[in-house]
């Protein structure tokens, strides 16, 4: 399966749970999943996004 046909799915279910992913987050979600940013740094975007101090949740 394609990485943009796998988001297309992703985007299928998280719109029948009620919400939307945005076009930034989408961007993101295929740069992690092509490899170009880690997981880590993925979930560091999209904290900020949404306003969490990422460095709250970084390992130590």
């Amino acid at each position: 399966m394609s990485i943009d046909k796998a988001l297309e799915f992703a985007v299928a279910s998280v719109e029948m749970e009620g919400y939307k992913a945005d076009e930034q987050c989408l961007e993101w979600s295929k740069k992690a999943l092509n490899g170009e940013i880690s997981t880590e740094q993925y979930i560091q975007l999209v904290l900020q996004k949404v306003g969490v101090n990422a460095c709250l949740f970084q390992k130590t």
